[in-house]
């Protein structure tokens, strides 16, 4: 049988609190990627079924919008005829044993099975003689002692096997929590033993850790430090053989870095960036002098409330501003005479414009009563 891994897709995904906009674009491009996915499952994978090697979900549920698009695409698996082998991870399992989470209330369905109750457990998929395979799943823990545990004692012969921890040697590391659940190769041989296929989730890079036992990563990235190619793993419970697919991305995601020579050349810089609603932009920009940084913050900001998509801006200062013999009037001269010269260049809007001026003027009013 073919059967398609699906690494932690974290839907309902938020990403940027403080900005609404950019956490409807991260969410969207969640369970956009998801469906993608589940399009290929169906034409041309062709698959009996998919197993999800944990937080398919980003919380222990989503809101209304989000559980309807999620039962969407589970429909679409049934009247497909695939089957949906569900693990808990550490994003989706509830801490409590009195508390029913997303995956769990999935399990009523008749297409989806569900791997999450904090202990280990095998299930088989199809009746038919050779038409049938069995997964075996050890979900997030409620501590790692139970994990370990219950990874040690594994002795079931499965055809996947599926976990969620990280990978390596963490026995002396105080960032392993309740949280971070993991398991060393070693440990990993071992159980090859007793699995055509072992897939880790949980940990967002992706790796071959032995021959058919893979580290799976994430369906996108949730972060800039998770760029990369995303990879959907394809095996065959028949033959024993796997391939590695890559996953189409709906988000572009762009890492820009430079020193800062002047705040001519950093409106240059703005102005070319990538600007579509599917661009994810992340500009660092080193050595910003003290006397150009409040200017350059400000053109950052108006560039970022231009942008469709996402665009984040972080100006790295260097130096304190030494102000001496300087009265309210001529900075207030100073500032507004250099924010116009930069409005004109980015086109900005007069009503922009005069607002910007209004708000330097308080600020310098408030400043020089301060010190008053």
């Amino acid at each position: 049988m073919r059967v398609l891994n699906i690494p932690d897709a974290h839907l309902g995904a938020r990403r940027y609190g403080k900005n609404k906009r950019w956490d409807t674009i991260v969410y969207d491009a969640a369970f956009n990627t998801f469906s993608s996915i589940i399009s290929q499952a169906i034409d041309p994978f062709g698959v009996d079924a998919i197993t999800v090697s944990g937080d398919m979900l980003d919380k222990i549920s989503v809101d209304d919008a989000g559980w309807m698009r999620l039962l969407t695409e589970v429909e679409r698996l049934r009247k497909a005829g695939i089957q949906l082998v569900i693990l808990g991870g550490n994003h989706d399992s509830v801490k409590s044993y009195d508390r029913v989470g997303g995956v769990d209330a999935l399990n009523a369905l008749s297409n989806v099975t569900v791997i999450n109750g904090f202990i280990p457990e095998v299930v088989t998929v199809g009746n038919v003689p050779n038409s049938y395979f069995q997964v075996g799943g050890i979900p997030h823990c409620k501590s790692q002692n139970e994990f370990q545990r219950f990874v040690n004692e594994w002795n079931t012969k499965v055809n996947i096997l599926l976990l969620h921890a990280s990978v390596g040697d963490y026995s002396q590391s105080t960032r392993m929590g309740p949280n971070n659940l993991w398991l060393t190769v070693d440990q990993l041989a071992r159980l090859k033993a007793y699995a055509d296929f072992i897939v880790v989730g949980h940990e967002h890079s992706q790796r071959d850790i032995l021959e058919n036992v893979w580290q799976v990563g994430a369906t996108m990235p949730f972060a800039f430090s998770e760029l990369g190619t995303k990879w959907l793993v394809l095996m065959d419970t028949i033959t024993k053989g796997a391939e590695k697919y890559a996953i189409t991305q709906s988000l572009t995601w762009t890492d820009l870095e430079f020193e800062f020579s002047s705040r001519d050349d950093l409106a240059v810089r703005l102005a070319g960036r990538p600007q579509s609603v599917t661009d994810v932009v992340r500009m660092n920009v080193f050595n910003v002098p003290a006397e150009h940084y409040g200017l350059s913050k400000l053109m950052c900001n108006m560039a970022q409330n231009a942008t469709p998509g996402v665009f984040l801006c972080d100006l790295h200062r260097v130096g304190d501003l030494e102000v001496k013999d300087i009265s309210n009037e001529s900075v207030k001269f100073d500032l507004t005479v250099e924010l116009e010269e930069h409005c004109k260049k980015t086109k900005a809007s007069q009503e922009d414009t005069d607002a910007l001026k209004t708000y330097i003027e308080d600020a310098i009013n408030q400043y020089v009563n301060e010190e008053d």
